[in-house]
């Protein structure tokens, strides 16, 4: 009798630890969600102000703001180009072209999303093209969404060959939150 009372005190013993094992594994799950959930809130997107820069044969300025002009500059752009426009943010990018007309095939701009690692680093690991504008577009929009709201980073790349020149383009950036 007093074996059986042994087995069954040890066997309970187990049994508790599996349910309080299962228990945590809930718990945990639970909180995982929840966090990813809030995360992607709508509540917790900023539209207060990225980083931002422009580099390259554009010219280089920094600054942080809500919204920004995205533009080759006055006249036909020039042959050779090479810009860069980063935009660090955990909103969803919306960028506005007034006008838009490049060598088709030739010159374009490139929306690429970048990984962000730190300020040192701020753009690399660039892997999804985005969107990628050639030729007489006119006005349009273009959204670049950001589904896991960390911080990454939007480069748009404006390149161009050594021959014929165009207008080129005219835009503007802006944060937007995701609706819902």
């Amino acid at each position: 009798m007093r074996a059986q009372l042994q087995n069954n005190k040890t066997g309970s013993m187990a049994n508790m630890s599996i349910v309080s094992s299962k228990t945590l594994l809930i718990f945990l799950f639970l909180m995982c969600i929840q966090a990813s959930l809030s995360l992607a809130s709508p509540a917790n997107c900023s539209t207060q102000a990225a980083a931002w820069s422009m580099e390259g044969t554009c010219g280089n300025t920094t600054g942080s703001s809500s919204s920004g002009a995205i533009t080759d500059g006055q006249g036909d752009y020039s042959a050779s180009e090479r810009c860069y426009w980063r935009i660090t943010t955990a909103a969803d990018v919306e960028i506005d072209f007034t006008s838009f007309e490049t060598e088709e095939l030739f010159d374009k701009l490139e929306v690429w999303s970048c990984k962000y690692w730190s300020p040192e680093m701020p753009c690399t690991n660039c892997d999804q093209v985005l969107g990628s504008f050639s030729g007489s577009l006119g006005n349009f929009s273009f959204s670049a969404p950001n589904s896991n709201r960390t911080n990454r980073c939007i480069t748009l790349a404006f390149f161009t060959d050594p021959m014929t020149q165009f207008p080129g383009f005219d835009g503007r950036w802006s944060l937007r939150c995701p609706q819902g």
